[in-house]
């Protein structure tokens, strides 16, 4: 089998953006690793191809194969800008910055959520700029290949001032007169080494690439970049005038070939390392009502196979799809263990019309007879938000000896007392009253119930929502007697507990987890662990997935094992912006 494999993709098209003033957009160049599959995480990178280049110029032809062979996912990007006939579509500086968006966009189909950009002359300003101003927290590290420290001195240097200040002043006069589009400014940049560069601009476009501006000068780009920097060519180029920062290294190759290689080896340095082989399959179980539910399990391939398995329970409004619970799954799969995201009755915010809490015990034991029918004696839970809640009465109810501890993600509070608090007791009476009137009228099924409520603490936002909820299901759920106060039930689970949250949740914070923490008196030990994420642990699953499997190893209830790697598993999603993953997360 081919190490990689080389495709056509037109990017535009796939991001709904479709063509531009009559010139369809050309296709980007996608090499993809052999194995790739959006679900499987790998890093990516960029590359922008030069001024008027193509995305199947050399170093990028060059450059495709030794990353794709290494397990790193590329895209050259087919630019607005490229060639003669891309021109025409009277680019400007930030349409490179969009195209840059559409390709990491792209990327993301195939799991990449991690890449590095690398630019060509004029692309190399163009990713500085994106990733000094565009905020996109997937792109860690930037490389500028060949770079142009200031368009406007260097175009200047190579015609000449008396021919470039005719040229400006033929477009000055012609967008003044709004005829940009009637007038080209053609001419051909001679390059030492290299073939001439031809600029062949409407008059709009032309003065806003090679006048004087501050945000087209690289070393004042490049102080705003908080990425690792490389800045790479050939003796032709002098690189010393953007030192401008600790971040930015720069380096002179003795010949051309060494471009496309020595690249390759800083990516592979920044970057996180692809996940390792595994398995994809949807899988159907019954419940003992003969319900139908659909899971979304991952195997790791033989030779790194665990004998436990982690088995996923989702939030209160998503499923088994939930990038909450399916993003984590090849992490666990690249530690070894066999990872199944669960569907439950309530998936899809059923809970609302005709799914109680008990329900989620028999979801599980049907999921839990999977496992064990495929040979894995040893189960750890992990319930995601409203999940946790559903681990926590399932081990309280079942006390299943396959399952050996219980993991919760951002796990929820008591949800009886967290709805009083958010809408008052006068209104919570109210919504009781109708309830539970409803119910006795026989119409509890079917009577919606409708509310305002703004969320209280922990919440930072105290967010402001009507909900609606049919009256029987409520009354499981919310009402004064649901089985749903997290607090009773975490006080009957007699396996080990793991809490861990994100300092940037919405609904947790260091006060919840220590009264779950102290009310779980029953569990031979609990410990907590904090990550710089939002409540969907969102862009931290790598370092989220290895704290779990730590501490299962640390306290025996699965084998100890070497890690998978000396870095860090690529993201299969964005983290968000300002969020920090503390790299020694606190236990308690």
């Amino acid at each position: 089998m081919a190490a990689y494999s080389v495709h056509l993709s037109n990017v535009w098209a796939e991001a709904g953006t479709g063509s531009s003033s009559g010139y369809t957009m050309i296709d980007s160049l996608l090499y993809l690793p052999a194995g790739s599959a959006p679900d499987v995480p790998r890093p990516g990178v960029v590359f922008v191809p030069g001024w008027a280049a193509y995305p199947y110029d050399r170093l990028a032809r060059e450059l495709g194969p030794l990353l794709a062979s290494a397990g790193v996912a590329v895209v050259s990007i087919g630019l607005r800008r490229r060639g003669g006939e891309g021109q025409f579509l009277s680019p400007f500086p930030d349409s490179d910055q969009r195209d840059i968006r559409v390709a990491l966009d792209a990327l993301s189909r195939y799991g990449v959520f991690a890449a590095a950009l690398v630019g060509q002359d004029v692309g190399a300003l163009s990713v500085a700029r994106y990733a000094a101003s565009a905020g996109d927290n997937r792109v860690l590290a930037v490389a500028a290949v060949d770079p142009i420290a200031d368009l406007a001195r260097w175009l200047e240097d190579r015609i000449g001032a008396a021919r470039l200040a005719e040229l400006r002043r033929l477009a000055r006069q012609t967008a003044y007169e709004m005829k940009s589009d009637l007038v080209r400014i053609d001419v051909d940049v001679p390059r030492a080494g290299r073939p001439p560069l031809w600029i062949h601009q409407a008059a709009a476009p032309f003065l806003a690439w090679w006048s004087p501006n501050a945000t087209l000068r690289l070393p004042h780009v490049l102080q705003e970049v908080g990425a690792p920097v490389l800045a790479i060519s050939d003796e032709a180029t002098d690189l010393t005038e953007l030192a401008v920062s600790d971040t930015v290294t720069t380096e002179v190759v003795d010949d051309r070939g060494q471009l496309a290689p020595r690249l390759t080896a800083w990516a592979l340095d920044v970057l996180p390392r692809p996940a390792r082989p595994s398995t994809f399959e949807l899988v159907e179980v019954r419940t003992d009502g003969d319900v139908p539910l659909v899971g979304y399990l991952t195997t790791p391939a033989e030779d790194a196979r665990r004998d436990a398995a982690v088995l996923v329970v989702h939030g209160l409004t998503t499923g088994p799809f939930s990038p909450m619970v399916k993003q984590f799954l090849p992490h666990y799969t690249d530690h070894g263990f066999t990872a199944v995201a669960m569907e439950t009755r309530r998936s899809g915010v059923r809970c609302v019309a005709d799914s109680f809490p008990e329900n989620d015990n028999a979801d599980i034991d049907a999921f839990v007879a999977l496992l064990r029918e495929r040979g894995y004696d040893k189960i750890v839970l992990v319930g995601a938000s409203l999940g946790s809640q559903a681990v926590s009465r399932y081990v309280a109810r079942r006390h299943d000896p396959a399952v050996v501890a219980a993991v919760h993600l951002a796990p929820t509070g008591d949800m009886p007392t967290n709805t009083l608090a958010s809408v008052g007791e006068q209104e919570y009476a109210r919504v009781t009253a109708e309830a539970e009137a409803a119910v006795a009228a026989g119409d509890g099924d079917t009577h919606l119930l409708s509310y305002d409520l703004t969320e209280r603490g922990p919440s930072r936002f105290h967010a402001y929502r009507r909900t609606f909820w049919r009256a029987a299901s409520w009354l499981a759920w919310w009402g004064p007697d649901a089985p749903t106060m997290h607090t009773d039930l975490i006080a009957e689970v007699d396996i080990p507990v793991l809490l861990a949250s994100g300092t940037a949740d919405d609904y947790n914070d260091q006060a919840r987890l220590d009264e779950l923490a102290a009310r779980a008196v029953r569990a031979p030990y609990v410990d907590q662990l904090w990550f710089g994420a939002d409540h969907g642990l969102r862009g931290a699953e790598g370092e989220v997935t290895a704290g779990v499997v730590e501490w299962l190893e640390k306290h025996d209830l699965v084998e100890r094992r070497d890690p998978p790697g000396d870095k860090p598993l690529a993201p299969i999603q964005g983290r968000i912006p300002g969020a920090h993953v503390y790299p020694e997360v606190p236990t308690g």
